[in-house]
């Protein structure tokens, strides 16, 4: 195997705006109206943090995530774009060998939103005995496309990769773009499986997927992947918020969202937290409310979009928790404390050990400007205006195109296209934390 070839930063900011970045719109819009009160941000102290090697050291090409299975406390899986899962063990120098999945034939790079996006292993994946002992789930784009693609797959006993033959296939969407295809894949809490789906691409959501209810796209969907014996893939939890309702996808757990690219559970809350990749001029953060609209395309964020400014504000809309802004619309107080960006990169709730000071805070960063921010809600002011606390953590931390979570809590940063390794760790900045 070859590390990719590496493109300048410069490069990387205009593959940035095809890749994970909003689509621009290219007419120049006035000021946005404020749809929800905007949050009283206020600046937190916190002890500084540095980036060190992970896993060796190890590049990968044009890696989207990492994840560690059930069972399994020190290897990680590492998502390449491309279609390819590499299983990395500790001590292990250079390439591995051979890939634990390889779908590069099935899966579509056309667009460069398009690939595998998601992996997320069963909870069961190391219970022996389950029927689920083995199983993990993935979706990806499908040649030729366009087209998102949920799918099973499993390792047969003593084997150490997935055999591809294995495949089933659960749910299919097709996309009206290439773009936009969100790709979180998780499993919850509650045992359900959560797949975050974009708009369906292009600019401004023109066929107003974020608001409609009769299709996947645009959503956060819940899914019950438990083995069955009726024969269907899947099964609709019977508490999901849709679920009967005339001329809705039951699958649907939260809507108006524009193309949620990472999404989270608080291990100690409970709460969904999702970065959400604005338009031309906002990003934000939001915690997912169950049956929540949370807006797209009527508000961008805090802000009215085609919602016009005389227009009632539909009840109910969920506000993100945090936004910040494009240098087009940020101002020189926002510019100075770093607070600009181009495509949001949602991350977790810090609960590990390392960096104490850190725990209970959500960890996003910004693909484009390469910042990395640790943000809290506080309580609200006496009027009810919402107050959040933020830190600019770090900068130039790298093309973060995902964070992932240890079963220990600790946070690694996948750097998609950087001239370094391709996994960090966070650690405090006096450690040996040389990158």
């Amino acid at each position: 195997m070859h590390p990719a070839a590496r493109p300048t930063r410069g490069a990387v900011a205009l593959l940035a705006v095809a890749l994970l970045a909003p689509a621009c719109d290219s007419q120049v819009r006035p000021p946005a109206t404020l749809a929800h009160p905007r949050p009283r941000v206020v600046d937190a102290v916190l002890p500084p943090v540095a980036l060190a090697p992970a896993c060796g050291g190890l590049r990968f090409q044009r890696p989207l995530d990492a994840q560690q299975a059930p069972g399994e406390d020190r290897g990680w899986y590492v998502v390449e774009q491309r279609g390819l899962v590499f299983h990395v063990l500790p001590g292990i120098q250079g390439w591995v060998s051979a890939p634990f999945l390889d779908i590069v034939e099935r899966t579509c790079r056309t667009g460069n939103e398009e690939g595998l996006l998601g992996l997320a292993f069963s909870p069961h994946y190391a219970q022996a005995g389950h029927p689920h002992r083995g199983v993990f789930y993935v979706n990806y784009s499908v040649r030729p496309g366009p087209l998102s693609r949920l799918s099973r797959l499993r390792v047969a006993p003593g084997q150490s990769a997935a055999d591809p033959a294995s495949e089933e296939v659960l749910l299919e969407v097709e996309q009206p773009y290439r773009n936009h295809n969100g790709g979180a894949l998780l499993f919850g809490p509650d045992g359900m499986l959560y797949w975050s789906l974009g708009d369906g691409g292009a600019a401004n959501d023109p066929h107003g997927n974020g608001q409609r209810l009769d299709t996947l796209l645009g959503k956060i969907l819940r899914l019950d992947v438990a083995p069955r014996d009726d024969g269907r893939p899947y099964g609709v939890p019977p508490d999901n918020p849709l679920a009967g309702r005339p001329g809705a996808r039951p699958e649907i757990w939260a809507w108006g969202l524009r193309n949620a690219w990472r999404i989270a559970f608080d291990p100690v809350t409970g709460e969904l937290w999702a970065g959400d990749v604005g338009q031309d001029r906002y990003e934000f953060v939001f915690v997912v409310q169950r049956g929540g609209n949370h807006g797209w395309n009527l508000v961008e964020g805090l802000h009215r979009f085609a919602l016009a400014a005389e227009d009632p504000l539909p009840p109910g809309l969920v506000a993100p928790v945090w936004e910040y802004p494009h240098q087009s619309v940020a101002t020189d107080e926002q510019s100075a404390a770093g607070d600009v960006g181009l495509s949001i990169t949602g991350g977790f709730v810090y609960r590990g050990q390392a960096l104490p000071a850190l725990r209970g805070w959500y960890l996003c960063a910004d693909y484009v400007t390469q910042n990395v921010w640790a943000i809290r809600r506080a309580p609200p002011d006496p009027d009810g205006r919402p107050v959040v606390e933020r830190a600019l953590l770090l900068r130039g931390a790298g093309v973060i195109s995902s964070f992932a979570q240890g079963h220990d809590g600790e946070l690694l940063l996948v750097d998609h296209m950087g001239n370094g390794p391709s996994l960090a760790r966070m650690v405090p900045a006096n450690a040996d934390a040389a990158r």
